[in-house]
């Protein structure tokens, strides 16, 4: 299951970015109304990307392997296992 965000206007739900699904997928849609972030959920968002760099920092130790770097393109991969983006 994939939960994104989108943008109701005009009658129409906008996505920000284009889904990882096949041309003409059929989905199931629950919607909800988001509440705006709260500075706690702004903050938690922070901790969340502190404790993903203090991660990668233990999978990949510094031992001649190459930790990646395409942390600000993927982050969504890193954080919630989506698709890779080529960087």
């Amino acid at each position: 299951m994939t939960v994104v965000r989108a943008r109701y206007q005009k009658g129409v739900l906008t996505l920000p970015e284009p889904l990882d699904l096949a041309e003409g997928s059929d989905v199931i849609m629950s919607v909800q109304e988001a509440q705006s972030r709260t500075r706690a959920q702004k903050t938690n968002v922070l901790e969340d990307m502190a404790a993903l760099g203090k991660r990668l920092i233990e999978e990949y130790p510094d031992d001649g392997r190459d930790r990646p770097t395409d942390g600000s393109i993927n982050y969504k991969h890193y954080l919630y296992g989506h698709s890779k983006k080529d960087p």
